[in-house]
Parts: C-alpha cells; sequence; structure tokens
C-alpha cells in the first residue's frame, strides 16, 4: 500500500506537544518531495534523486520488518536484501545498514 501523499498537503505536517496542562500543534513546511521506492521497481527514479547536485537531505523511514533481524535480535546476515546492502556498504560508507561485529 502506497503512503498517504504528502502533495495532497502541499509538504505540510503537524507535529504535536502534549504535557499535563495542554497540547500544542506546529505546523512544519520542511517535505518538498517525497518518493515511495515500491511505485518504481527499477529504483531508477530513486536513485536519480539521491544523486542529484541539488539533493541535500534524505530521510529513510525504516519500519520493524525492514530491520531484517534473526530470532536473536541481530541483523540476519541469511537475508537476500541485507546480504545486498552489505556488498554494496563496503563500496559506499553512507548506507542504511549496520552489522554488529
Amino acid at each position: 500500500m502506497a503512503p498517504f501523499p504528502v502533495s495532497l498537503q502541499d509538504g505540510l505536517f503537524t507535529v504535536l506537544g502534549r504535557d499535563p496542562e495542554s497540547t500544542t500543534g506546529t505546523v512544519v513546511g520542511s517535505v518538498v518531495d517525497c518518493i515511495y521506492g515500491p511505485d518504481d521497481p527499477t529504483g531508477s527514479s530513486v536513485i536519480l534523486r539521491l544523486a542529484h547536485p541539488q539533493t541535500r537531505i534524505v530521510s529513510l523511514t525504516i519500519t520493524e520488518k525492514g530491520y531484517c533481524l534473526d530470532v536473536h535480535n541481530h541483523l540476519d546476515m541469511t537475508n537476500p536484501l541485507v546480504r545486498l546492502g552489505t556488498l554494496i556498504s563496503e563500496q559506499i560508507d553512507d548506507v542504511a545498514i549496520h552489522k554488529d561485529d
């Protein structure tokens, strides 16, 4: 399922702050664009956007299914995606994978 399109909200979202006496909301407008990777099976749009000279910040949301942990709560090195990420991380320093040493 695709995420809620941020474009419908003009890239705006609300951050709520709560304390015992009140709840406050602050509208934040820092999202310029959003790409949902599974919408592009080749990954070319994601790669092009990441490599673009004007790209300054990349924010990732990795859910618990993306952690790829084994039964001992360690990175599952038998998982094909983890193995691929490990191979890539040997060539590129800035990847979203961390191996337990």
